[in-house]
Protein backbone atom coordinates (compact mmCIF):
# COMPACT_ATOMS: atom_id res chain seq x y z
CA UNK A 1 0.00 0.00 0.00
CA UNK A 2 1.70 3.41 -0.88
CA UNK A 3 2.60 5.80 1.48
CA UNK A 4 1.03 9.09 0.17
CA UNK A 5 2.57 11.69 1.27
CA UNK A 6 6.28 12.21 0.23
CA UNK A 7 9.88 13.10 1.44
CA UNK A 8 9.50 16.41 0.47
CA UNK A 9 8.69 18.38 3.45
CA UNK A 10 11.46 20.90 4.70
CA UNK A 11 12.54 23.08 1.92
CA UNK A 12 11.06 23.26 -1.98
CA UNK A 13 12.93 21.21 -3.91
CA UNK A 14 14.08 24.21 -6.46
CA UNK A 15 15.82 25.88 -3.54
CA UNK A 16 17.42 22.99 -2.37
CA UNK A 17 19.24 22.48 -5.53
CA UNK A 18 20.42 26.02 -6.21
CA UNK A 19 22.28 25.82 -2.37
CA UNK A 20 23.60 22.12 -3.32
CA UNK A 21 25.20 24.06 -6.40
CA UNK A 22 26.32 26.89 -4.37
CA UNK A 23 27.66 24.45 -2.34
CA UNK A 24 29.25 22.86 -4.90
CA UNK A 25 30.97 26.04 -6.28
CA UNK A 26 31.85 27.76 -3.41
CA UNK A 27 33.42 24.50 -1.87
CA UNK A 28 35.48 24.09 -4.87
CA UNK A 29 36.75 28.02 -5.05
CA UNK A 30 37.58 27.37 -1.58
CA UNK A 31 40.00 24.41 -2.20
CA UNK A 32 41.22 26.40 -5.46
CA UNK A 33 42.29 29.00 -2.92
CA UNK A 34 43.83 26.83 -0.32
CA UNK A 35 46.00 25.68 -2.88
CA UNK A 36 46.59 28.49 -5.00
CA UNK A 37 46.87 31.94 -2.92
CA UNK A 38 49.32 33.88 -3.53
CA UNK A 39 50.43 32.36 -6.48
CA UNK A 40 51.29 34.61 -9.80
CA UNK A 41 49.48 32.71 -12.70
CA UNK A 42 46.43 31.91 -10.20
CA UNK A 43 42.69 31.70 -11.58
CA UNK A 44 41.61 34.56 -9.24
CA UNK A 45 44.46 36.70 -11.10
CA UNK A 46 41.69 37.92 -13.26
CA UNK A 47 39.63 39.11 -10.87
CA UNK A 48 42.25 40.12 -8.26
CA UNK A 49 44.98 41.20 -9.71
CA UNK A 50 47.21 41.66 -6.16
CA UNK A 51 47.56 38.23 -5.29
CA UNK A 52 47.48 40.02 -1.42
CA UNK A 53 44.29 39.73 -1.42
CA UNK A 54 43.90 35.63 -1.95
CA UNK A 55 43.17 34.76 1.73
CA UNK A 56 40.82 37.11 2.23
CA UNK A 57 38.84 36.05 -0.91
CA UNK A 58 39.12 32.55 0.19
CA UNK A 59 37.59 33.31 3.85
CA UNK A 60 34.77 35.01 1.84
CA UNK A 61 34.31 31.48 -0.38
CA UNK A 62 34.29 29.35 2.83
CA UNK A 63 31.95 31.66 4.32
CA UNK A 64 29.49 31.69 1.84
CA UNK A 65 30.21 27.25 2.25
CA UNK A 66 29.51 27.73 5.55
CA UNK A 67 26.13 29.60 5.38
CA UNK A 68 24.62 27.13 2.68
CA UNK A 69 25.76 23.96 4.47
CA UNK A 70 23.80 25.49 7.55
CA UNK A 71 20.50 26.55 5.90
CA UNK A 72 20.70 22.91 3.79
CA UNK A 73 21.29 20.79 6.75
CA UNK A 74 20.63 22.81 9.95
CA UNK A 75 17.26 22.91 10.23
CA UNK A 76 16.65 18.98 10.20
CA UNK A 77 16.53 18.55 14.10
CA UNK A 78 14.41 15.72 14.12
CA UNK A 79 14.52 12.05 11.79
CA UNK A 80 12.95 12.93 8.06
CA UNK A 81 11.54 9.32 9.03
CA UNK A 82 9.85 10.51 11.84
CA UNK A 83 8.07 13.58 9.40
CA UNK A 84 7.07 11.19 6.97
CA UNK A 85 5.86 8.62 9.42
CA UNK A 86 3.71 11.61 11.58
CA UNK A 87 2.41 13.39 7.98
CA UNK A 88 1.33 9.54 6.99
CA UNK A 89 -0.29 8.79 10.74
CA UNK A 90 -3.88 8.37 8.87
CA UNK A 91 -2.20 5.79 6.78
CA UNK A 92 -0.30 4.06 9.50
CA UNK A 93 -3.40 3.26 11.92
CA UNK A 94 -5.63 2.07 8.71
CA UNK A 95 -2.60 -0.38 8.61
CA UNK A 96 -2.82 -1.25 12.19
CA UNK A 97 -6.63 -1.84 12.51
CA UNK A 98 -6.16 -4.31 9.53
CA UNK A 99 -3.71 -6.48 11.94
CA UNK A 100 -0.80 -5.18 10.43
CA UNK A 101 2.19 -5.45 12.71
CA UNK A 102 4.96 -2.84 13.07
CA UNK A 103 7.37 -5.09 11.25
CA UNK A 104 5.19 -5.31 8.29
CA UNK A 105 4.26 -1.84 8.35
CA UNK A 106 7.84 -0.89 8.17
CA UNK A 107 8.38 -3.17 4.92
CA UNK A 108 5.64 -1.83 3.59
CA UNK A 109 6.93 1.91 3.74
CA UNK A 110 10.47 0.49 2.80
CA UNK A 111 9.55 -1.31 -0.10
CA UNK A 112 7.67 2.40 -1.26
CA UNK A 113 10.90 3.88 -0.99
CA UNK A 114 12.64 1.59 -2.71
CA UNK A 115 14.83 0.26 0.00
CA UNK A 116 16.40 -3.20 -0.39
CA UNK A 117 17.81 -5.74 1.43
CA UNK A 118 21.01 -5.20 3.48
CA UNK A 119 22.68 -3.18 6.04
CA UNK A 120 21.04 -0.01 5.67
CA UNK A 121 17.60 -1.45 5.04
CA UNK A 122 18.03 -3.24 8.17
CA UNK A 123 19.06 0.17 10.42
CA UNK A 124 16.58 2.17 8.18
CA UNK A 125 13.64 -0.61 9.34
CA UNK A 126 14.69 -0.29 12.86
CA UNK A 127 14.22 3.52 13.32
CA UNK A 128 11.27 3.15 11.98
CA UNK A 129 10.03 0.29 14.49
CA UNK A 130 11.07 2.24 16.96
CA UNK A 131 8.84 5.64 15.61
CA UNK A 132 6.15 3.46 14.76
CA UNK A 133 6.30 2.39 18.66
CA UNK A 134 6.15 5.95 19.80
CA UNK A 135 3.29 6.70 17.69
CA UNK A 136 1.10 4.61 19.61
CA UNK A 137 -2.19 6.09 20.14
Amino acid sequence: MPFPVGLRGYMKQRTQWVLYIVLIIFTALVFYGIFNSGRPNSLFRVFIPDPAYDLTVTLGFGIVVAAAAISLFAGRTESPLKNILELNSEHVQNLRTQGLSEEEIAESFLKEIGSEKGFMHWIVKRRIIRHLSKMQT
